[in-house]
């Protein structure tokens, strides 16, 4: 019995008898650290990947979001990881890991912005009507969302968009009425006062002298004018040619400036 008892302790025999609890304790110390330790690396690769995602290394934190999700599945790695392919324009790869996390993790902080996400990225690959569908179908599956003024922005840029002015300012006027103070009410507004036409931009710059020169190369061909837009600590100078009522129009003359080697982005 003595021996077994030895044997099962693994207590060398220079060591006194008196001792073996002690030793059994650090032994269970020994056993709970190692069971601790993945958890413990597990919290810091996620701090990992959240701090790669504010310095924008995407890439990096959908490589640590991989390997945090093949350990276990958990719901914040997967809404980085779906960030991070959404802000890298990998738009299918962001949808099919928002839908992980609209099926699977129902009910946590992720869901709401995932599922605006998920539409973002229609709308980001001009598939209008798709986004506006789903967009309008968010709105009355889930009205006490609080993206609802997001949800209504991005319907008042899809008719904008599609030359449905009006439609476009009864959206932008319940932002600006029922959101009042928020970033897009902000926007909003901005909108409102950049009109209901399609314009073509040719560029921007950040000093007027230069901008007031490029738009003289227009004059003669286009009629060409410069706006002002204060975008965070930055204030730029964009020069843009035409108001046009009808998008095809717009594009008409988007192609004449492109062939004559101008940059071309048509608003909105």
């Amino acid at each position: 019995m003595i021996q077994r008892v030895k044997m099962f302790c693994v207590i060398p025999r220079r060591y006194p008898r008196q001792s073996a609890s002690k030793i059994c304790t650090a032994a269970a110390c020994c056993f709970v650290f190692i069971l601790m330790l993945p958890l413990a690396l597990y919290a810091g690769s996620l701090n990992d990947a959240k701090e790669a995602y504010l310095y924008g290394d995407y890439n990096g934190v959908i490589q640590i979001c991989r390997e945090i999700i093949d350990n276990k599945p958990n719901v914040e790695a997967f809404y980085f990881m779906s960030l991070s392919f959404f802000n890298l324009g990998a738009y299918g790869l962001a949808r099919e890991h928002f839908r992980v996390i609209l099926n699977d993790f129902k009910g946590t902080p992720f869901f709401a912005s995932s599922l605006v996400k998920l539409v973002d990225t229609y709308f980001l690959e001009n598939n209008l009507n798709k986004a506006e569908a789903l967009y309008k179908s968010i709105l009355q599956k889930y009205p006490s969302l609080k993206y609802k003024p997001l949800v209504y922005l991005r319907l008042a840029q899809i008719s904008a968009k599609k030359g449905n002015w009006e439609q476009k300012n009864k959206y932008l006027k319940i932002v600006t009425e029922d959101f009042k103070g928020s970033t897009e009410d902000r926007i909003a507004r901005r909108l409102t006062r950049l009109g209901d036409f399609f314009t073509i931009q040719v560029g921007a710059f950040s000093n007027k002298s230069n901008a007031v020169k490029f738009s003289h190369k227009l004059k003669e061909q286009y009629p060409v004018y410069i706006i002002e837009e204060k975008e965070e600590d930055l204030t730029l100078y964009k020069v843009r040619v035409g108001k046009f009522k009808k998008k095809y129009r717009a594009e008409n003359t988007a192609y004449k400036l492109r062939k004559q080697g101008y940059p071309v982005r048509i608003y909105p």
